[in-house]
């Protein structure tokens, strides 16, 4: 097991997910951003645990810097997907 690195600088936090790496943004988003993905309605009625599309561009500026100075070894593995969705807590 790997334990959970939090990078402040980075804005991120990176921890063990079955045999890989995640790396999850700390993102400061307006609060309207939610709104931008389902509209002034909220969620609609049927969802439950859906995702977004996937937004690469959106993580950019966070990628480049985990790859740079929190774990390099990420410029050589690449990633394998990327998850877009609400943070529920």
């Amino acid at each position: 097991r790997v334990p959970v690195l939090r990078d402040l600088r980075g804005s991120s936090y990176l921890r063990q997910e079955q045999d890989g790496i995640l790396v999850g943004p700390y993102e400061m988003l307006p609060a309207d951003a939610v709104h931008r993905e389902w509209g002034r309605g909220g969620p609609p009625s049927t969802w439950a645990w859906e995702l977004f599309p996937d937004n690469v561009d959106r993580l950019e500026a966070v990628l480049e810097h985990a790859m740079e100075h929190t774990m390099p070894a990420l410029q050589d593995v690449g990633f394998a997907s990327v998850v877009n969705g609400p943070t529920i807590w």
